[in-house]
């Protein structure tokens, strides 16, 4: 009887020995490496004409606050021009709430022609008879 027990106890430690051993780690699994996204030239001066062809992209950088609530919008000739993407960084080495950074939107020529790409800086909730902080206007060409 004794033998017993002692056989069921030391069968238990092992048991809980094992099971508190962690997994092994899962081997990981090779994946797909991303390519890079082409190069975008980008433009922060709106007295400075941009050309590009059909398909090609450009980025637009503006000095922005978000957390003043007011950021840029841009309109555009939708015909022309699609917008691609738009995001924010931060220019503060460490990142602190109230700090100012870029707003960075990518456009995409998809006809020839020439548009005005107008942003306006304001904030979303003053009413649409509101003025603008800021206004900046490029001119684009695309061929």
């Amino acid at each position: 009887m004794i033998k017993t027990r002692l056989l069921l106890a030391g069968v238990l430690i092992a048991v809980l020995v094992v099971a508190a051993c962690p997994a092994p780690a899962p081997t990981p699994t090779p994946t797909a490496t991303a390519k890079p996204a082409p190069a975008v030239d980008t433009y922060t001066d709106e007295r400075t004409p941009i050309t590009v062809n059909i398909g090609q992209q450009f980025a637009i950088a503006l000095t922005s606050n978000p957390s003043t609530g007011f950021g840029w919008t841009a309109q555009f000739d939708a015909k022309v021009l699609s917008q691609v993407s738009k995001d924010f960084s931060s220019t503060a080495a460490t990142p602190m709430p109230g700090s100012g950074g870029t707003d960075r939107f990518v456009f995409q020529g998809l006809s020839a022609g020439t548009v005005d790409l107008k942003f306006s800086y304001a904030r979303s909730f003053d009413p649409p008879t509101t003025v603008p902080a800021s206004t900046k206007v490029f001119k684009v060409t695309v061929k």
